[in-house]
């Protein structure tokens, strides 16, 4: 049975003419930036992503600070794009005097008033602040209002995506995780902009649906149906470029490349793009990167389902491939004889399961040698990022594509902010429900706040936006709540689900909320392991036992409401409920946290010892009394009047 995540993921990108992909790019020039990317990092990664764009495409690129900026015009990408967005990529700097938020999502959509099943829009958002327009708070929070509001519902109805990157603590968090989260886009946090490249790397695979060869070993097999290949390399800085070895045995580097031959190399990557490759293998010479790429165009092609950005531990969601002859399914048998399918399951950098994908008629498969592999993505997965990497291997030929996929064991994010200092300070607690897990107009929300030491009181979270709930409260210095939260929802296919959210302080210590498993939240698990003076479950600022944070909260997440019904508690630490193939079940129990859990069962049972040492003192106290009594007290008087019977008990 497949659970939760609509099923029309699973028959997106099937047959059929593709949509074009309209891709528009905006990037924060404002003071602030010249701290945040001193290096000015925001140019490769930049240059990165519009190389990357397949020409056909639709892509624009815009800057914004005081002024918005239209630095690459909205247009169809070619050769003549790419070399004007490569050019102007250098104009980006860190001048601007404000954060004009609103004008740039304005002016870079002003064109997609009206929904277009031929266009796949997508927006990538990049900014290290908050929105700022003017001197005048309220002119900042009227224009949030109507992003919110009008803004992104537009979107939202005109079938935008928007991913948006967050390059510092200081950018506003819940304000680009809603645009993100209403709009079935990705939400990513960046600590350093070292970090752009690949960002943008994500982003674009997001975006942009691009054919793919499995580089395995820095080893790729390139067929004769291959028109271009592009090979994205990553490096460390200062580490000279990589080469290539071709399949006749000659090597190629950016000083000796043939005709036919791109190569331009930035500070931590070389971008390569050659026209009609040689068949064979290629080698690169380079350190092994998980993030190195093989993209390709070619008129043999993989159609493969949509995996979503997020899914809730449980979900189980169809997935097909076809492969095509350029927009014609191929389903001869003396072809599809040849050909083996499977989606690889990573997490943490380590394989944990290889799904095979079949067309046999049988399990997810209809109809058997349709020329359609059918199988099934999820299961109850720990809380995490997976990366899932389709592989389709014909013998002579071979594809693959990757899906980053988060697994979350809550429907909403949930973020505490302290907004102002002073006494009292103002703290601001947010939710936002995943609109790719539930009807965020189905959401009913549960709250409770103790304040530390005092009375608790129920409270009410009002609804700020379409896709926002808020909480402000004024805390007195000393003063400390914990606000306890649970929701009640329904998922998109109509399943209702409620979720306990854990407790939030409100107060000194207070914490953003990471995405998916709060830092500040401890869920209601029980461990069966011994707990010596480990906080209670509403303790939430206190410290936490690490083995409890390592094997429940890392290895597991707080399983979703209708699983933790029916099981009563968390599983056990160390124990992995998952679709897991038993050749990987021993590595995937061996991972860190297991091993943590041997270290806890390793240490010294401090109660167990207390109770043997004062078992062992009362025994050799009763022993004593016995002798002493046998011995010592023969001789004593009997009282008067003593019977027989007291006599015999002192012998």
């Amino acid at each position: 049975m497949l659970l939760g995540v609509s099923s029309t993921y699973a028959e997106q990108a099937l047959g059929g003419k593709q949509p074009v992909t309209d891709v528009r790019v905006l990037i924060d020039i404002s003071g602030s930036m010249k701290k945040n990317d001193p290096q000015n990092l925001r140019v490769p990664a930049l240059k990165l992503v519009t190389q990357l764009l397949p020409e056909g495409t639709k892509a624009g690129v815009w800057t914004f600070g005081e002024f918005v900026n239209m630095l690459v015009p909205s247009g169809e990408v070619n050769q003549a794009w790419k070399a004007k967005a490569k050019g102007a990529a250098k104009a980006i700097n860190s001048s601007g005097k404000y954060t004009n938020i609103e004008g740039v999502l304005k002016d870079s959509t002003w064109d997609w008033n009206k929904p277009d099943p031929n266009t796949s829009r997508h927006v990538i958002f990049l900014t290290d602040g908050m929105l700022d327009m003017s001197k005048d708070e309220a002119v900042d929070q009227a224009a949030r209002g109507r992003i919110l509001g009008e803004m992104l519902t537009r979107m939202k109805n005109n079938g935008v995506i928007i991913h948006t990157v967050a390059l510092s603590g200081e950018a506003d968090k819940p304000f680009l995780r809603q645009l993100s989260a209403a709009t079935s886009g990705r939400y990513e946090e960046v600590g350093s902009a070292a970090e752009l490249e690949r960002v943008f790397l994500r982003m674009f695979e997001k975006a942009v649906p691009v054919e793919s060869l499995p580089l395995v070993g820095n080893k790729v097999l390139v067929d004769s149906s291959v028109n271009e290949l592009t090979m994205l390399v990553f490096r460390k800085e200062g580490v000279k470029s990589a080469s290539l070895k071709m399949p006749d045995g000659k090597e190629i580097d950016p000083q000796n490349k043939p005709d036919g031959v791109q190569w331009q190399r930035e500070d931590r990557y070389d971008l390569i793009t050659i026209d009609k490759p040689m068949a064979g293998e290629w080698q690169v010479n380079a350190e092994l990167d998980p993030d190195n790429r093989v993209m390709i165009v070619t008129d043999l092609s993989v159609r493969a389902s949509r995996l979503p950005n997020m899914m809730m531990s449980g979900d189980r969601l169809p997935y097909f491939v076809e492969l095509h002859d350029k927009d014609k399914i191929i389903n001869k048998p003396q072809f599809l004889d040849f050909v083996t399918t499977a989606l690889n399951r990573n997490y943490q950098s380590t394989l944990e399961q290889r799904v095979p994908l079949d067309d046999n008629g049988k399990g997810e498969d209809a109809t058997a040698r349709d020329g359609r592999f059918s199988g099934a993505v999820g299961g109850d997965l720990r809380v995490g990022e997976y990366d899932y990497e389709l592989v389709v291997n014909g013998t002579t030929f071979k594809r693959s594509k990757r899906y980053l996929v988060q697994v979350v064991d809550k429907p909403v994010a949930v973020s505490v902010k302290e907004v102002s200092k002073g006494d009292p300070s103002q703290y601001s607690l947010t939710l936002i429900p995943y609109s790719e897990l539930i009807k965020p107009e189905s959401l009913v929300i549960s709250a409770k706040a103790t304040k530390i030491g005092g009375a608790t009181t129920e409270l009410t979270i009002p609804r700020a936006g379409p896709n926002e709930w808020r909480l402000d409260m004024d805390v007195r210095s000393g003063d400390r709540y914990e606000v306890a939260l649970s929701i009640q929802a329904e998922r998109a296919n109509g399943q209702k689900i409620a979720s306990d959210l854990g407790t939030y302080l409100m107060g000194a210590g207070a914490q953003d909320a990471p995405q998916g498993t709060p830092a500040i939240v401890k869920p209601k698990i029980e461990l069966p392991v011994p707990v010596v003076d480990h906080p209670t479950a509403t303790d939430t600022h206190g410290a936490v036992a690490e083995h409890a944070t390592a094997s429940a909260t890392a290895e597991h997440g707080t399983p979703p409401a209708e699983h933790a019904a029916a099981a009563g508690h968390a599983p056990p630490a160390g124990e992995h409920h998952e679709d897991a193939a038993p050749e990987h079940a021993d590595a995937a129990s061996s991972d860190e946290p297991a091993d943590e859990q041997a270290a806890d069962d390793e240490s010294p049972n401090w109660m167990m010892v207390g109770l043997k040492v004062v078992g062992v003192n009362v025994l050799l106290s009763l022993i004593g009394f016995f002798v002493y009594r046998k011995w010592f007290r023969k001789t004593e008087p009997q009282p008067e009047g003593g019977s027989e019977k007291e006599s015999e008990k002192h012998d």
